[in-house]
């Protein structure tokens, strides 16, 4: 056994790498095995690394081998598998599942490999928002001049494919693929598979290019397999079969005309794709969807990494802008949100249907809103489960879930969406014709019921199951009867003696010690064949005839599986071709309508607006914002008065250089123009009082200014590889945002290279905004001339307190030239430090020398523990004032687009000096960021008690209807139980309390 683990270890880590886990089934259990060298502890596998980290316990035998060898050895239940090797490929782990092949006579004649679970194709680990990409990348080298490359990417709980293909661009040894990094950005893989296949000179890059250039984790599993032929793949013959059999094509079209496959390179990506699915999952490889080619042109182009440098995406989502738009109900809805945020769009009529859309939906009165956000709730993953349909693998369970989220959909067709511009996307007729056939073949009663003796099938069509499933409750009453018949010939009650699941039999008879001594009194009544075995508490009651009843069920039981088994796959294909033609649309509507729901949420509640879109002339993209903010920096906790902006870029204004302090906020200022305008053209309202827009085709962003030692590029280096396709690429359709241009080099040369830059992107008519401290820059350009407008974002420096009050009104110009030494004696740096710093400035420039405070009730955020005005600490007087009065709000929006209860919004003061304020004898001002911290500006603000509401009781008649259906429906899940209540006896209660009274049942 050792031998044979080791063996598999050998050549699989060869294959995936170190992180390689094997588990090998013996009898019941997956063990591990290995062999320690006692003298240097040295092991020949990675049992113990495994042990550790999964936290079981690692056993030793010893003298199994020679002496100075120990054979190692852990294991589990067969039925915990998934658990571990889910806590393995969550890390990055691939897990080799080995398992036992028996004879007939149910010995193990071999060993075989059954399944190799990765972070990708463990799909009983992935959670419900989750989407496990795995992505193949294929690059052919060519002789000179950088690689071309195909990309293919599957989600296997879905079963689509997404590929494309290109050039890289630069040189063979130095290139970058912004179309590939964005559609990576897309589909975030879990496990990346890199295909290199050599042409030219230049070396192959190593794993930490290909992370550098597109942005990938380390946590990331990625391979690099070299290619030195294709095989048979090189004859489209092969391929072209290969294809038509996964994918299941009916078509006189070729394959890869059929598939949209628009270059070798890409058919390459995708076969390999293939490969590594049949590989790991070989009974998964079926039913694929269509492919779907990736096409970037009628996208917005985000380069250089500008999605995850503008924190639209990122690896901890609560602090991304996806992360701000998570109020999508469905999974399906949130995994659409995103790919909706990653993904904007270019053409101006695309946008405004998407705007239109949202504007519709928030002007719906509150109860039909309200409708289908309870709806929505009600459904479950319908991509994820129309797959399981497809491959013939969907459970009664899911059936159930089926039905229900059938419902749901029926009640939005209805109630919701048949007078909107939300409306369905196919006909009545297509819903019913469709769903008669789901009926036919499954009931929703029976799939809420059923167990191992009771299927979801409807036995109207499925004759021969019903037969069955009646045959097998005639004989569970028979071990009713049969328990009956034992308790009144035996002298004791009923409920005396109770049936039970045992473990190499359906059902035994099993009592107490006083019932099994008042049964052997009376044997002689007993059924014949009656014999009572003795525990230690209790013991079983045997009898012939409930061993033939025993033998009478497990026949039926056998019988009824392999039935099952036999017309769950014709049941499922007839379903599937009846769906083929409506579960895209339908998938796509749900998820369609609940990322605009989502959006009108967000939107309402952050006070966005609706962005003004126009279409694109001769002079080229625009965009003017009124009242600009960051989502991200406005969405922090703190209480410091968010400073909002106007920008302008077009219209002869062709870009802006913003100076600033160190934290004066350019940056943030730079970020939220782009964040705006990447929300914008992905059909969402931005966080602005007012926008008008001209789509951007492309956006580039040079923000993060990082060395890359491992690949030997400094962050100039890398800079200028970027600064190269940025040049290349702009025209009057791009945005470029920079910050700190240039700063990995001396200050002359990026003075030139910076002003170089702005003549070049001025002279092309694109729109830019760059954040930087190179203060000769308007001396090197001429900016009125270049169309460049200069900003500076005011910071006063008092030098008598001797603070920093960071006011951040933009203002033109580009302001003091001289700060670093006044924001380091802000922060309080030793004095003679700073005055020797002074005098060697002089000689360089020439010159001479709360824990248990009460929320509020408007905001939980703000606290009331002391007044703000004269710092009285009279907490049972303290109030929540707004700062701007209530009554000037529309919708609960103030007139510049924030909530009125936003926490800008709001001071706690006393009962006194809330009257002062009344009075007009205190004026109230914004809280405003110093050095020393927040300060609110006061010349010298609201709790209105509201009384909350009380929750409804269940009468006693409810009450008992909830017991009952949780009595009727065991096995149903608390979802579908909360669904049922609400639409059979408009009962309203949450899955919380639902688990809380089953568990008291």
């Amino acid at each position: 056994m050792y031998q044979e683990y080791i063996e598999l270890y050998k050549t699989y880590t060869q294959k995936y790498g170190p992180k390689t886990a094997i588990f090998l089934m013996v009898g019941s259990f997956y063990e591990l095995y290995d062999i320690q060298n006692i003298e240097t502890g040295e092991t020949e596998c990675n049992v113990k690394e495994i042990v550790d980290y999964l936290g079981i316990q690692l056993s030793t035998k010893k003298g199994d081998f020679s002496e100075n060898c120990d054979g190692l050895f852990a294991g589990f239940p067969d039925y915990v598998m998934h658990k571990w090797a889910g806590r393995l490929t969550s890390a990055g782990w691939t897990v080799v599942i080995v398992d036992q092949i028996k004879d007939v006579r149910g010995k193990v004649k071999e060993r075989k490999v059954s399944r190799i679970l990765s972070p990708s194709t463990h799909i009983e680990n992935t959670t419900s928002t989750d989407t496990p990409y795995v992505v193949t990348l294929y690059f052919q080298q060519g002789i000179s001049g950088t690689p071309s490359f195909g990309a293919g990417a599957l989600d296997l709980t879905t079963g689509t494919t997404s590929t494309y293909s290109g050039q890289a661009n630069g040189r063979s040894d130095i290139w970058t693929a912004d179309d590939l990094v964005q559609m990576l950005s897309v589909f975030q893989p879990k496990e990346l598979i890199i295909y290199w296949r050599a042409g030219g000179m230049s070396p192959r890059p190593d794993e930490q290019f290909f992370r550098r250039i597109f942005g990938i984790q380390q946590t990331i599993p990625l391979h690099i397999r070299p290619v030195e032929t294709v095989g048979a793949f090189s004859k489209e013959l092969v391929r072209s079969e290969y294809l038509q059999k996964i994918y299941s094509i009916k078509s006189i079209l070729p394959a890869k005309t059929y598939l949209g496959l628009r270059s070798e390179a890409e058919e390459m990506a995708l076969l390999f794709l293939l490969q590594f699915i049949e590989e790991h999952y070989p009974s998964m490889l079926k039913s694929f969807h269509r492919n779907e080619p990736w096409i970037p042109q009628a996208r917005l182009i985000c380069g250089n990494h500008a999605l995850t440098q503008l924190q639209m995406t990122g690896t901890n989502p609560n602090e991304t802008v996806i992360g701000l738009f998570d109020k999508s109900i469905t999974a399906m809805g949130k995994r659409a949100m995103r790919d909706r945020l990653l993904s904007p769009y270019s053409e101006a009529d695309e946008i405004r249907s998407r705007l239109k859309e949202i504007q519709d939906y928030m002007a719906w009165p509150e109860d039909k809103s309200k409708t289908l956000e309870r709806q929505l709730r009600f459904m479950f993953d319908l991509p994820r489960l129309h797959r399981k349909v497809l491959c013939g693998l969907v459970t009664p369970q899911e059936i159930a879930g089926l039905f229900q989220t059938y419902s749901a959909i029926q009640v939005i067709m209805n109630k919701v969406t048949n007078d909107t511009c939300l409306k369905e996307p196919f006909t009545q007729e297509q819903w019913s014709k469709y769903i008669n056939i789901f009926r036919a073949n499954f009931t929703e009663e029976k799939a809420q019921k059923a167990n191992g003796d009771m299927t979801a099938f409807n036995i109207d069509k499925f004759e021969e199951i019903g037969k069955k499933e009646k045959e097998i409750q005639e004989v569970l009453e028979g071990f009713q009867s049969l328990r009956k018949e034992i308790a009144i010939n035996g002298g004791v009650q009923e409920d005396a003696i109770r049936l039970e699941e045992r473990e190499k039999e359906p059902y035994g008879l099993k009592g107490s010690t006083v019932t099994l001594a008042q049964l052997k009194k009376n044997i002689k009544n007993l059924p014949d064949g009656t014999k009572i075995s003795e525990l230690k508490s209790g013991g079983w009651i045997d009898c012939t005839k409930l061993q033939q009843l025993n033998t009478k069920l497990q026949r039926l039981r056998e019988s009824l599986e392999n039935l099952v088994r036999t017309h769950l796959v014709d049941a499922c294909l007839e379903i599937s071709e009846a769906g083929q033609q409506i579960w895209t649309l339908i998938e796509f509507w749900i998820s369609h309508i609940d990322c605009t729901q989502c959006i009108g949420r967000v939107s309402k509640e952050k006070g966005f607006c609706c962005p003004k879109i126009e279409s694109i002339d001769e002079s080229g993209s625009a965009v003017d914002i009124k009242n600009v903010r960051h989502p991200l920096v406005e969405a922090t906790s703190s209480r410091v008065a968010y400073v909002k902006h106007n920008v302008g870029l077009g219209q002869g204004n062709k870009g802006w250089l913003v100076y600033g302090m160190n934290a004066s906020g350019k940056s943030t200022l730079m970020k939220a123009t782009g964040l705006c305008v990447l929300l914008a053209q992905a059909g969402c309202f931005v966080p602005a009082k007012e926008m008008t827009l001209k789509p951007f085709k492309a956006i580039y962003t040079r923000i993060l200014n990082q060395d890359n030692l491992f690949v030997g590029l400094s962050s100039f280096a890398v800079e200028m590889s970027e600064l190269r396709d940025i040049l290349r690429n702009s025209n009057e359709h791009t945005l470029v945002l920079g910050d700190e241009l240039c700063a990995g080099t001396e200050s002359i040369s990026a003075q030139a290279l910076v002003a170089s830059g702005i003549q070049w992107l001025s002279a092309k008519n694109a729109k830019f905004i760059f954040a930087t401290h190179l203060h000769g820059l308007p001396n090197v350009i001429n900016t009125s001339e270049l169309g460049v407008e200069v900003w500076h974002l005011h910071v006063e420096y008092d030098p008598i307190t001797k603070r920093l009050v960071y006011d951040r009104s933009l203002r033109p110009g580009n302001g003091s030239t001289l700060y670093g030494l006044e924001v380091a004696r802000a922060m309080d740096l030793p004095f003679e430090f700073i005055e020797q710093a002074l005098k060697n400035r002089h000689q360089i420039i020439g010159s001479t020398t709360q824990q248990e405070a009460m929320s509020s009730t408007w905001n939980t955020e703000i606290v009331r523990k002391v007044c703000e005005v004269c710092h009285t600490v009279i907490t049972s007087d303290l109030e929540v004032h707004h700062i701007k009065e209530r009554a000037s709000a529309s919708n609960g929006v103030l007139e510049d687009g924030t909530h009125m209860n936003d926490k800008r919004n709001l001071i706690v003061i006393c009962e006194k000096c809330h009257d002062k304020v009344h009075g007009g004898t205190i004026d109230i001002g914004p809280v405003k960021i110093t050095s020393d911290g927040p300060e609110r500006e006061i010349k010298e603000t609201s709790s209105v008690n509201s009384k909350s509401q009380k929750k409804s009781k269940w009468s006693n008649e409810e009450h008992q209807t909830i017991v009952d259906t949780l009595r009727k429906y065991s096995t149903l899940s608390l979802k579908s139980l909360r669904a049922h209540l609400s639409s059979k006896h408009e009962i309203e209660i949450s899955e919380a309390i639902l688990g809380k009274m089953r568990k008291e049942l």
